[in-house]
């Protein structure tokens, strides 16, 4: 249904709105809890309630919003809303 590209991750929407993620896992960037690389589309289980209909991939952050507008994101950056912004 949908594809993201980041810069050493990538992500897929399926027909029932299912998200996949795999590649560079490095600060939990592929969103399955752990910092190891994933060699093949993995289901993120923590969304598996949700029905996920964008994806979107930055260089250390994913990002996902539901059927339902909500927002969810991961991983390292100012862009998630999670790390403290310098200033």
């Amino acid at each position: 249904r949908r594809v993201a590209a980041g810069e050493a991750h990538s992500a897929v929407v399926d027909e029932l709105g299912g998200l996949f993620t795999w590649g560079r896992g490095a600060h939990g960037c592929c969103g399955h809890g752990v910092l190891s690389d994933v060699s093949a589309p993995r289901h993120v289980e923590t969304l598996s309630e949700v029905v996920v209909a964008e994806a979107a991939l930055g260089m250390m952050h994913s990002l996902a919003v539901t059927e339902k507008g909500l927002l969810f994101a991961w991983g390292k950056g100012p862009q998630t809303g999670l790390d403290p912004v310098a200033g």
